[in-house]
């Protein structure tokens, strides 16, 4: 299994709005079975580099979404990581979900991308 701290590359899709500051940005998570979750959030959940986030950027953008490895589970389509985006910044898609079923190669040591 993977050390800590881990990342999922994400596409951030379009700017939502400019307050509250720094912005807020919707951005799609593709799980390991292709399913598709929506988050939106300020942006420095998603990425620290502020020069990549404004209302004129061309989205979508590739981006990193920390998440901790929590454990393995085997499924008809292979294995995959369970990964939980609650931690370490308490992400959340729109409707509360945190824990996704990725493969492997969808998931990195954070800044490996």
């Amino acid at each position: 299994m993977r050390t800590n701290p881990s990342c999922i590359c994400e596409r951030a899709q379009s700017w939502v709005s400019d307050e509250p500051q720094p912005g807020i940005v919707r951005v799609e998570l593709v799980d390991g079975d292709d399913n598709v979750w929506v988050f939106v959030d300020k942006t420095v959940m998603f990425e620290k580099d502020s020069d990549i986030w404004r209302r004129d950027t061309a989205f979508p953008i590739e981006i990193e979404i920390a998440c901790t490895v929590v454990g393995r589970l085997a499924t008809t389509s292979g294995e995959r990581i369970m990964v939980s985006t609650a931690k370490p910044w308490g992400i959340e898609t729109q409707n509360g979900e945190s824990e996704f079923a990725m493969r492997s190669d969808q998931i990195h040591a954070r800044g490996e991308a």
